[in-house]
């Protein structure tokens, strides 16, 4: 039978590695807990099995520089078992609610987060679709929780505010149609 040989070892120059290679692995490890906070499913808020869209009102936070962030609906939970994610949409029964939420913004000078929850009313419709926004009013962002905002609810897609105390300049604007 024919000699078993080891495999040729390669010479040292076809082993060299790229030096931006470690920087790139370290830049994607540093990404990665961005990349697995999850968006969690529409929640249901009312009781009994899911009804059809046209049954029920969507509701959903701002997310562009300003995020609004739910805590709580009807004075319930949203994350009643600890749940980690972006809640997107939350499904609710025609009539009144009260959200409860929090604000965040993302700045050029760092992020602006409110430790202040906030509550805003509204009526919903059957097959609604809202927006929750918010806004800071005043203060200064120092250390990023020293301000006043306030939050709104808009019906879209006609952006008509339904409810919440938006500020005076979107009020006046409002009026003014």
């Amino acid at each position: 039978m024919g000699e078993h040989r080891p495999a040729a070892v390669p010479e040292r120059s076809a082993l060299r590695v790229s030096r931006p290679a470690p920087l790139i692995a370290l830049a994607l490890l540093c990404l990665l807990p961005a990349c697995t906070y999850r968006t969690l499913a529409p929640i249901q808020t009312y009781d009994g099995p899911p009804r059809p869209v046209d049954q029920v009102a969507i509701v959903q936070p701002q997310w562009d520089e300003v995020h609004v962030v739910f805590q709580k609906v009807d004075g319930a939970s949203l994350r009643p078992h600890g749940e980690v994610g972006l809640i997107r949409e939350v499904h609710v029964a025609p009539g009144p609610h009260t959200v409860e939420v929090a604000f965040v913004a993302q700045r050029l000078l760092g992020t602006e987060v409110s430790g202040k929850i906030k509550s805003v009313s509204f009526t919903a419709a059957a097959a609604g679709r809202y927006e929750i926004r918010a806004e800071r009013t005043s203060g200064f962002a120092i250390l990023g929780t020293i301000f006043e905002w306030t939050p709104w609810v808009v019906e879209l897609p006609s952006e008509r505010i339904v409810g919440g105390d938006p500020p005076p300049r979107l009020r006046d604007a409002a009026a003014a149609k």
